[in-house]
């Protein structure tokens, strides 16, 4: 079950009001499964008020106070891109100040009320804003309407900040170890990008060309599911199951996701340390286990143990929850809580690359076994905390608030 709980607004300002102009039809490109969230053939356009800016990972959220068709005022929510991209880009409070007023251009929310995905914002400084990338994208002459001047808000802002979940912070107060930049050890992150099973592009110091050339590995495709997979699998809903709902992602998609760097470091004589840029997962490989304990709560990362072979790193994990592994070409594969995975771990050292063989088995839920090979390239920067905090709302539950994994 999700944990919901709120917290109040950092900024609280007199408000003035917003008048919605229109609700159209239009062409709009998806990104991030956002069509599960929010209707993208359709428009809303509104004056607002903004009461506070929240710029979170994995989305940003910029929060209005305005006026409805009656008179009265009602609460906006609008998605923005990822937080910490847009603080990258050069985004703060000061862009976007609370009590100032604008132009808002979005994508509806399919189940809530006064909730949208941004496209465009135009600012009564002159500026006109999108939704990710850098701050100011041209200029506008909008100017706030007589509708909007007339009446203020007597609230203390736009209602409270719900958060569905946070990340753990694990990582963040991990100990502190020299990661080295040459060999098996360093900070390394997906060669492709962060497109599982995609290859070019992504920003890393390896050799992306030679990844481009292999193919798509096995385990990145749909598994053959049997009955009980099958079964699951179609009861499985982007809108409510996706992990990232809940501040979570799994042993695979969290390691590329995005091409985030990910600390990969020998942190004791007993224990490796692979710290995931995406959603700060922590995972822990021991040198000094020789069975999986039965009683090792079961979790998407699971209990890993690992042990040499000459330069190779060979590493057993079990013990993983039933959760969702990841998406490939609009594939959601999913596993139960059998999952068991084996992976050979070497450095190429012509490339500079991770080089990561791996078979994955789960007999309750596929048919076969699942193989393949990735590479990860030396990132051009080190770890950064993610810090996931999720403001998605009640447009991503289900009433009870439950997932298929529960």
């Amino acid at each position: 079950m999700f944990q919901i709980r709120e917290i109040t607004h950092r900024c609280k300002a007199a408000l003035l009001p917003f008048a919605v102009l229109s609700l159209l039809p239009l062409s709009s490109a998806a990104h991030h499964g956002a069509g599960a969230h929010y209707d993208l053939n359709s428009e809303v356009v509104f004056e607002a008020i903004i009461t506070d800016l929240q710029l979170v990972n994995p989305h940003a959220y910029i929060y209005f106070d305005g006026l409805n068709a009656e008179g009265g005022l009602d609460p906006w929510r609008c998605e923005l891109g990822t937080g910490s991209t847009l603080i990258s880009s050069g985004w703060s409070q000061e862009l976007l100040p609370t009590g100032s007023r604008l132009r808002v251009t979005g994508n509806p929310a399919w189940r809530e009320d006064f909730v949208c995905k941004i496209e465009t914002m135009e600012h009564e400084s002159g500026n006109l804003i999108g939704f990710r990338g850098a701050p100011i994208q041209g200029t506008t002459d909008y100017v706030p309407s007589a509708a909007s001047l007339a009446v203020s808000s007597n609230t203390d802002g736009a209602g409270p900040v719900v958060v569905l979940a946070t990340g753990g912070t694990e990582a963040a107060e991990r100990k502190i170890v020299a990661v080295p930049e040459t060999g098996l050890y360093g900070h390394w992150q997906s060669a492709g990008g962060g497109v599982i099973g995609i290859a070019g592009g992504g920003g890393g110091r390896g050799n992306t060309d030679l990844v481009s050339e292999l193919p798509l590995p096995t385990a990145f495709g749909a598994p053959a599911y049997t009955a009980a997979g099958q079964a699951l699998f179609e009861q499985y809903d982007e809108r409510f199951d996706q992990p990232a709902l809940r501040c979570k992602s799994s042993v695979f998609d969290g390691m590329v996701h995005h091409g985030h760097p990910n600390e990969f470091v020998q942190d004791s004589n007993t224990t490796i340390r692979w710290v995931y840029g995406y959603m700060d997962l922590y995972r822990e490989i021991h040198l000094d286990h020789k069975e999986h304990p039965e009683s090792i709560e079961r979790t998407p990362l699971g209990h890993s143990i690992g042990h040499w072979e000459g330069h190779t790193l060979v590493v057993s994990t079990e013990r993983f929850s039933k959760q969702w592994l990841y998406n490939t070409g609009g594939n959601h594969v999913i596993s139960s809580d059998e999952l068991t995975l084996v992976e050979r771990i070497t450095h190429d050292a012509e490339n500079d690359q991770l080089v990561i063989e791996y078979v994955m088995n789960d007999p309750l839920f596929w048919e076969e076994p699942l193989s393949g090979v990735m590479r990860l390239s030396r990132a051009d920067s080190a770890y950064k905390t993610y810090g996931c905090v999720e403001l998605a709302g009640e447009n991503n539950l289900r009433e009870d608030g439950s997932t298929i994994f529960d």
